[in-house]
């Protein structure tokens, strides 16, 4: 087993920071610490030859030896006065041949997963088509701004209209709450993008449904339900049938239009 093989094991296992992780980089490639080969780099040598009792229990963690053998071993070798001869005595313990085999099977188990390398070139193909966005205009960006501003204030009008608590569910955690637009702030008109009228304050699941047209209000505030969601989702959302949203005259033509707009039948 490579030492380079064995470190890409270590990235995707979520342990590329760890002492073992920059340990074990110093032995990748030829030529290294006066070993002329790629094939010299393999971990038999580097557990031969190191003198850190923290990285040889780290190693025969990752084998998976028994941990009182590991304390045992570490507890003698502790008792040598100088680090060469620690290290000696912890391996004439736990040689190499009884940690090896586990050491092979945990880097089969972390080559299982994607590997960093797959990761990385994930990354450099979603950085690449990044790159190749359109950049807006300087008169979009001001419209994103202002957009986002504009559902700041809006979030914060409704948090005061619904007094802090979605009418469906209850839930009062604000983090779990979206400002939902009955009609989008991309079809409104100016007026009707900041009117308290043209919102519902939903729990984050109920506010998904609606945006998508799986879920509506009648004018007298009855919740509707699409035929487009199955049973068993809509009774995940935790909403009955019989829930009733206090809704007014104003709230009516942002409801009738939502109803059009996902084809609800009595619209």
């Amino acid at each position: 087993m490579s030492i380079k093989r064995f470190v890409a094991a270590l990235d995707c296992s979520g342990r590329a920071e760890t002492p073992l992780r920059r340990w074990l980089g110093e032995y990748d490639g030829p030529g290294q610490h006066n070993r002329q080969s790629r094939g010299e780099n393999n971990l038999s040598v580097a557990y031969a030859r190191d003198h850190e009792l923290g990285q040889l229990e780290l190693i025969c963690q990752l084998a998976g030896v028994d941990p009182r053998h590991i304390a045992a071993a570490s507890e003698a070798a502790r008792l040598a006065a100088r680090t060469p001869a620690q290290a000696k005595m912890f391996r004439d313990r736990l040689p190499w041949a009884v940690i090896a085999p586990g050491l092979q099977a945990f880097v089969e188990r972390c080559e299982v997963h994607v590997g960093i390398a797959s990761a990385r070139r994930l990354q450099s193909e979603a950085e690449e088509a990044f790159d190749q966005l359109r950049i807006p205009a300087e008169t979009e960006v001001m419209h994103m701004a202002t957009r986002r501003i504009g559902q700041d204030v809006f979030r914060r009008m409704l948090l005061q209209y619904w007094n802090q608590r979605c009418p469906t569910s209850g839930i009062s955690d604000p983090r779990l709450l979206r400002a939902s637009h009955i009609k989008p702030w991309d079809v409104c008109e100016n007026h009707e993008r900041l009117s308290p009228f043209n919102g519902i304050l939903l729990s984050a699941n109920l506010d998904a449904a609606f945006d998508a047209g799986l879920i509506s209000f009648s004018n007298g505030g009855a919740l509707l339900r699409s035929d487009l969601i199955s049973d068993a989702n809509f009774l995940a959302l935790g909403i009955g049938s019989s829930t009733r949203l206090s809704v007014t005259l104003q709230h009516e033509q942002f409801l009738a239009w939502h109803r059009r707009e996902h084809r609800y039948c009595s619209d």
